[in-house]
């Protein structure tokens, strides 16, 4: 059996270039590079970083060993069945957080591509939905290989879960949607500023070594937004060095064409205003503050 990433770095130059001719296609986030996460020698899963889109990202659980796959927030097949076909992969499951057309409009062409597959997902309005599951449902993949936890992170949409994937020699992998963001969280749609609020103090409960994979690339816009806000709010000032920082970071991680994430909980809690904020009054007024930006 040929291993993932032999496939891929056969592959992902083609599959580069090719996205770039997507048609109709945005661009901007088209020139980001797909990235493979290997987290141990001895982890039997990776997890390939696809940006789709204007500024989405979907993702593809691979478990080389069985040459299985799963994929979540799927906003646009295309992109994903060329690395999947080049990877010789087969996807079995298919996650979806939220309904929003730009995490779950391309389940319809996965599941062409693979009729057996289970598409997962807490609100009927999910495109193509096979399974419904319910907040606090376990899930497991590749024959055990991974477990996965459904969340309720409502409030950018009143019915939202985020994904926490869980195997070993690997650190817990976390997939919130667009409920967090790196220094942001989603806007408020048809959930509650008081579902946002509580949503990200539970994903703030996890261990601080949690990466985190969120739905859009946003963070240095985000980052702007915090310098800003600051300035404005000197009592939270001893937030600036950090978020100074990591915006230099994500700065150079642009001009070569990578992601800015994965992130970590650790790190969110250095500079994610809305993450740290202590009230529901606190959050609401830095939420206002960005919508308004």
């Amino acid at each position: 059996m040929k291993m993932l990433g032999w496939n891929l770095k056969a592959g992902l130059s083609y599959i580069n270039a090719r996205y770039l001719r997507l048609k109709g296609g945005q661009e901007t986030i088209a020139r980001q590079q797909i990235v493979t996460h290997n987290f141990h020698p001895l982890s039997p899963i990776q997890v390939m970083v696809v940006p789709i889109l204007q500024d989405n990202f979907s993702y593809i659980i691979a478990h080389p060993r069985t040459s299985s796959a799963a994929i979540i927030d799927c906003g646009d097949a295309f992109p994903l069945l060329d690395i999947i076909r080049a990877s010789q992969l087969n996807v079995t499951d298919i996650l979806t957080t939220h309904h929003h057309a730009d995490h779950c409009a391309g389940n319809e062409d996965l599941l062409k591509a693979f009729p057996t597959a289970t598409i997962y997902g807490w609100d009927t309005r999910t495109a193509k939905l096979t399974h419904l599951i319910q907040p606090g449902d376990k899930l497991k993949l590749f024959r055990g290989g991974a477990t996965v936890d459904a969340l309720d992170v409502s409030g950018h949409t009143s019915k939202h879960v985020a994904f926490l994937i869980s195997s070993k020699n690997t650190p817990p992998l976390m997939f919130p949607g667009d409920a967090l963001f790196s220094a942001g969280c989603g806007r408020i749609f048809d959930g509650t500023p008081e579902m946002m609020f509580k949503s990200l103090k539970r994903l703030n409960n996890f261990d601080s070594n949690t990466l985190i994979f969120p739905g859009h690339e946003y963070t240095v816009n985000n980052l702007k937004f915090a310098q800003n806000y600051i300035r404005d709010h000197p009592e939270i000032s001893c937030m600036q060095s950090d978020i100074d920082a990591r915006l230099n970071t994500c700065l150079e991680l642009q001009k070569q064409r990578k992601p800015t994430i994965p992130t970590t909980l650790a790190e969110e809690r250095k500079y994610n205003l809305f993450l740290q904020a202590g009230s529901l009054h606190d959050f609401m007024k830095v939420r206002l503050a960005k919508d308004m930006s």
